[in-house]
């Protein structure tokens, strides 16, 4: 019995230490190392010193003449693991990089948002407002006719007479909505009256007198 138990102990014995052996082994073999080991790298040193210095990377990336090696140190259950990024060009070490613990998220660059442009209007010559009056009488569609109006809008102020001719010429059930729109680009509202008495509707001109006071 006793030599049983002495060829079992034994046993055990050789089958822990092929097993550690096993372990050393695979690890040494995918990229791990010793903390005390990345302080030894400097540059220029050579691929083969770095390889005997840290055994064989866990992952090797290369382009055009730089290559990167990166080893890593798995931590317990409850770390993330440890990585080193060394990086050589023409066979040399020129840079090294450790992430010791959670792996970084990459940074987002966000470009500042780029500065409004400001609105730089003009009033429209006799030439301009004579091309907008003639589109605008070409277009049926009440869309169509407010898109060119934002579309004017965009780049031009108003004369108080040109925009009471624009609200006389938009159809009497539109009048008093066009005259709202275009009244905050008229120039020189001393006098508003043209635009009020170019609405159809007593009851409209109304409104847009009180709308004219408010805005004021």
């Amino acid at each position: 019995m006793d030599k049983i138990d002495n060829t079992l102990k034994s046993m055990r014995k050789k089958l822990r230490v092929a097993c550690a052996l096993v372990l050393v082994a695979a690890l040494s073999g995918c990229g791990t190392y010793r903390a005390s080991q990345i302080m030894d790298i400097h540059p220029g040193m050579t691929q083969k010193e770095v390889s005997e210095l840290m055994g064989k990377p866990t992952f090797r990336r290369f382009n055009n003449g730089v290559e990167e090696w990166e080893y890593e140190q798995v931590g317990n259950y409850f770390q993330w693991p440890r990585r080193v990024f060394v990086t050589f060009e023409n066979g040399k070490v020129i840079g090294m990089d450790s992430n010791g613990g959670r792996p970084q998220s990459p940074t987002v660059v966000v470009a500042p948002p780029a500065p409004p442009v400001a609105r730089q209007p003009t009033i429209m010559d006799d030439k301009e407002f004579a091309d907008f009056t003639r589109d605008f009488f070409r277009l049926a569609s009440r869309d169509e006719r407010m898109r060119l109006v934002d579309e004017m809008l965009s780049g031009h102020d108003l004369t108080m007479e040109q925009c009471a001719e624009i609200v006389k010429d938009t159809s009497s059930t539109d009048q008093l909505k066009m005259a709202k729109k275009l009244y905050p680009y008229v120039r020189g509202k001393r006098n508003p009256q043209p635009i009020i008495d170019a609405i159809f509707f007593p009851s409209e001109q109304e409104e847009m007198r009180r709308f004219v006071r408010e805005f004021r």
